[in-house]
């Protein structure tokens, strides 16, 4: 039997829609955490820190879920990525959108994988491109969707204010 390849992009889809999973995990580590925890003054790793974090001595004894889901988030991305694509032609936006969604998942895998407090550098590292690649990926898919007339306008733009609106929280954050 072969898989059209509209059931691979519907297949994409629903890999990226289990990208939901991490706010589930997300709220579910963030409950057991024992002492202070504070989604406006702690950073999201913290979460998935091995030992106590420091803004008010916080340590969440689930970490492991935060760093599987981080995991699982990196997975999902990579393979709905590689299959979504596979819906729309292979012009340059969308071959490079595609490119910066791998690098995206790449680096929340690399955020999973190494926690911040085991080699800050590197996890820092897997964060930034994470949020950058994903905002860039999004800017790039959205000028690519409005500029196909078979393709919905709506989704580019939504895509394309996303992609703006997360490269600059992206850079503030960072500031």
């Amino acid at each position: 039997m072969q898989w059209s390849e509209d059931g691979a992009g519907r297949a994409g889809a629903l890999l990226w829609l289990g990208c939901f999973q991490f706010f589930v995990a997300e709220q579910v580590v963030r409950a057991h955490v024992r002492g202070a925890y504070s989604m406006a003054r702690n950073h999201i790793s913290d979460l998935g820190a091995r030992q106590c974090f420091d803004l008010g001595a916080g340590c969440a004894p689930l970490h492991w879920v935060m760093n599987a889901s981080f995991v699982l988030q990196g997975l999902l991305i990579v393979f709905g990525s590689v299959l979504v694509g596979k819906l729309l032609p292979s012009a340059a936006l969308v071959r490079a959108s595609r490119l910066c969604f791998v690098l995206a998942g790449a680096g929340v895998l690399v955020v999973g994988l190494d926690p911040e407090d085991g080699v800050a550098r590197v996890h820092f590292a897997g964060a930034a491109v994470h949020f950058l690649a994903g905002a860039v990926a999004m800017l790039l898919m959205g000028m690519a969707l409005r500029a196909q007339a078979r393709r919905s306008t709506v989704a580019g733009t939504l895509s394309v204010a996303a992609g703006a609106v997360t490269l600059v929280a992206t850079v503030l954050l960072g500031a």
